[in-house]
């Protein structure tokens, strides 16, 4: 549960700042994923696939 609310809490935070270094973090935080590659491969390729939508992170 609190993995659960630490990847809620550092999620808001990347998606307010828009930085792709917290999403990964975030990601990595979850208990379904636990993997930092996967996190990374997950955040890239989900802001690759909705570019037009969420824009430009760091």
């Amino acid at each position: 549960m609190r993995q659960v609310k630490r990847y809620e809490r550092l999620a808001a935070e990347a998606i307010l700042k828009r930085d792709r270094l917290l999403a990964v973090a975030a990601l990595f935080e979850h208990p379904l994923v636990g993997s930092y590659s996967l996190a990374e491969a997950l955040v890239d390729d989900y802001l690759d696939a909705h570019r037009e939508h969420v824009g430009a992170w760091r």
